[in-house]
Parts: C-alpha cells; structure tokens; sequence
C-alpha cells in the first residue's frame, strides 16, 4: 500500500474538513499520515515522499499557525527535498486583496528545496463557496503518481 502524507493547517476547521474527508476516501488505497502539529523532519522520514498541503489562509493571504512554522522551517533551515512529491489544496477569502498568497509562497519555498509539484496549486474560495463545487477527491486522485 502506498503512503501519503497529509499536511493540514486549519484555522477555522474548513481545510481540515476536507483532509478528514479525502482521507477517509482514500483509506482503501493509501496508507495516510496525518500531520496537524508535527515539523517537517515529523513528515520528510522517509527518502521518497508524496505530500498533501492542506492550506488554510488567515487574513490577508497569511499561514495559519502550524503551516506558518513549516514554512519557516523550509526557507530558513534550506532543506533539499528532490525526492518530495507533492500538491497543494489552497483554501482563501477572495475578498481579501492578497487571496491565496499562503499556498503560493509554499508552493515556492517547496520548489526552491527541489522538491517536485504534480500539479498546479488547486485553490478553493471560501467567499464564493466554489469549493463545494470541486471534485477535490478527483482532483487529488488524477495528480497522484500510480
């Protein structure tokens, strides 16, 4: 069975909602690793990684707590990470000018490390409610390597 790790920062639980959901669809397929409060060294414990971010942005664009630190942890300590896979799930207020921005930094912090995307940033507007719309568990299954 192959393993995925979930990186979920939530602020108000809608991020989180959708790991618990995706990760209860994927069970029969994946081995899941769900990391709430862990760092980095925590997910990256093995050679070849398959990571999904769950990123809740607060505000203006900015992490949320948890995602904040890992993020940290990527610029400031320079990981190299090519053996890391990974997608990003983006989860924002486009009333608020600097929509998405949280998932976007990650996403370059991510790539400056080496490691690689299996796609682009899949970003979901809480405002306009558009990610009820999104077949999120397709999406995430169509990017995944086989």
């Amino acid at each position: 069975m192959k393993t995925l790790h979930f990186v979920v920062g939530s602020v108000t639980g809608t991020s989180r909602g959708f790991a618990c959901d995706l990760r209860e669809k994927l069970a029969s397929t994946y081995k899941i690793h769900f990391h709430e409060y862990s760092t980095l060294d925590d997910v990256l414990i093995a050679p070849t990684q398959t990571v999904v971010f769950f990123v809740s942005n607060t505000g203006a664009g900015e992490f949320s707590p948890y995602l904040r630190r890992i993020y940290l942890q990527l610029i400031r300590q320079q990981y190299l990470l090519p053996d890391c896979e990974y997608l990003i799930l983006n989860f924002g207020d486009s009333r608020y000018k600097e929509f998405g921005t949280a998932g976007c930094l990650l996403d370059d912090a991510l790539r400056n490390a080496g490691a690689k995307p299996l796609s682009d940033i899949l970003t979901l507007d809480a405002y306009n409610n558009n990610h009820t719309d999104i077949p999120i568990y397709d999406w995430v299954m169509n990017n995944l390597p086989e």
